[in-house]
């Protein structure tokens, strides 16, 4: 087991991680599943130069990818997205099909595994709605980019996906907090590669500035089978509109296609809390790629509390 401590942060906090081996762990099924096409943006290819943690810089070349979103209301508790088939990709953007549906294993919080929490006690009064990454891509915080799908087939129908009591909203600051869990299965539904991000967060109502912001990260990778982190660069940031704790991670498999390098991007996963209570995820997926063909990834949106 390796514990990470990174300190180049956005805000001086302290960015709380941890990375490690996991079991063997399979696939399991959705309850009330709906096959769901998700809309996303082209983020084109890129050569990108990222701090490996020792003062020297790594160079990254990233395909083309695309970007999904998701999001959880107050009430809502936990979604699962899975995509099936490849990404396709047009003039206008890019979608895929996932199967949405509610986890019947419901991935544990960092913290439970292990993991610090970092908390930061006061938020920037920033209203920036825009944050721009060590890669130079602009994180909107607090905001949607426009194409998170309508999951309310998923809710509607669930007692499990709505079973939190929803705390009315009388103007007096609560506290939220969720995660994002980024899962990737091989061609048997073993799972390979494991992001798991932590937010928490103190909010009122939209129009008054989120005040508090708290995060965790968890990694792993499945080395038996040849997967290994290659790289790995969190970060987090609060301020007014939200709470957003993202990260570029990296893994590579050098056999695991034919004896073809196979990398999995995590570039970036977020996920982010909102003046209104919103829980909100965001991922990118390979456009392309014949390896990557053979590999599901699963994306994971849970409300710890609401």
């Amino acid at each position: 087991m390796r514990i990470t401590l990174n300190w180049t942060s956005l805000v001086l906090v302290l960015s709380a991680s941890l990375y490690a081996q996991p079991e063997m762990k399979s696939l399991p099924p959705l309850q009330n599943t709906h096959r769901i096409t998700f809309k996303g943006l082209v983020k084109p290819a890129q050569i990108a130069h990222i701090p490996n943690g020792t003062g020297a810089v790594t160079s990254v070349n990233v395909p083309d990818l695309c970007n999904f979103e998701m999001m959880l209301k107050p009430g809502q508790n936990h979604v699962e997205a899975r995509m099936v088939g490849p990404v396709r990709q047009s003039n206008t953007g890019c979608e895929a099909d996932f199967d949405v549906g509610i986890p019947t294993v419901i991935q544990p919080p960092p913290q439970s595994l292990g993991a610090p929490v970092s908390t930061l006690s006061q938020a920037s009064s920033s209203t920036t709605s825009t944050l721009t990454t060590i890669t130079g891509d602009q994180i909107s915080i607090g905001h949607s980019n426009g194409n998170a799908p309508d999951l309310s087939a998923v809710f509607d129908s669930s007692n499990l996906a709505v079973s939190l009591a929803v705390s009315p909203l009388d103007a007096s600051p609560q506290f939220s907090s969720g995660y994002i869990n980024g899962i990737v299965y091989d061609l048997i539904k073993i799972q390979v590669t494991y992001v798991n991000l932590y937010v928490g967060w103190v909010w009122t109502q939209t129009g008054t500035c989120v005040t508090n912001g708290s995060y965790s990260q968890y990694l792993t990778d499945y080395w038996p089978t040849g997967w290994f982190l290659a790289s790995n660069s969190p970060s987090e940031y609060t301020n007014c509109n939200g709470v957003v704790n993202y990260t570029y991670a990296l893994f590579d498999n050098p056999t695991f296609c034919a004896q073809t390098p196979t990398l999995v991007y995590y570039w970036p996963i977020q996920v982010q809390g909102w003046q209104d209570g919103t829980l909100y995820g965001n991922f990118n997926w390979i456009i392309g790629g014949l390896c990557t063909g053979l590999l599901t990834p699963a994306y994971q949106l849970n409300r710890s509390v609401n």
